[in-house]
């Protein structure tokens, strides 16, 4: 989250960013592209899903969500079964956006080719063998044809924020 964060943010205040530059690892320009990457949808973002909606079960967190319009008893269903379904059910209502596409679009470097406006340089590293964002949700061609601060390092492995070598990295 991180990532998005970061780039979102070179991007929303351009010229006005005070950074020098930025780096991130593992991010998401593109959210929509990123919900159709099925690997992770079935996988990681089910496993994720599970711990988020016991956090958003507790008490506190419930209630004020349930006073925000957002159906509580939806989200802790079985019909929500990612991270996609808890942004779609939770996170875009309890936030006010309008659903799922009004949230990402605003979160990601790509709404309103927020990518455009980024005026830092900006790396953003990847592995094509990521397991929860797929890397051509950076539309890295695409966007470094465009803006010159837009850097891409994809490389072939690497997981999800983590390059190990060997037996034992650590």
């Amino acid at each position: 989250m991180g990532a998005i964060t970061l780039a979102n943010y070179c991007g929303r205040y351009g010229d006005d960013a005070r950074l020098a530059g930025a780096v991130h690892f593992s991010g998401v320009y593109d959210g929509m592209a990123n919900k159709e990457f099925e690997y992770s949808a079935r996988t990681w973002q089910t496993f994720l899903c599970r711990s988020l909606k016991e956090t958003f079960g507790k008490a506190l967190v419930s209630q004020t969500a349930a006073k925000r319009g957002v159906d509580m008893e939806r989200v802790l269903s079985r019909s929500v079964q990612s991270v996609s379904d808890l942004d779609e059910v939770f996170v875009a209502p309890f936030n006010g956006f309008r659903d799922l596409a009004d949230y990402y679009r605003d979160l990601g470097l790509s709404g309103d080719d927020k990518w455009r406006k980024v005026r830092v340089p900006t790396l953003a590293i990847a592995a094509r063998d990521d397991p929860i964002t797929h890397c051509d949700s950076l539309h890295a061609a695409e966007y470094a044809r465009g803006n010159a601060n837009l850097l891409f390092l994809i490389t072939e492995r690497g997981g999800h924020c983590g390059w190990p070598l060997g037996w034992a990295p650590w």
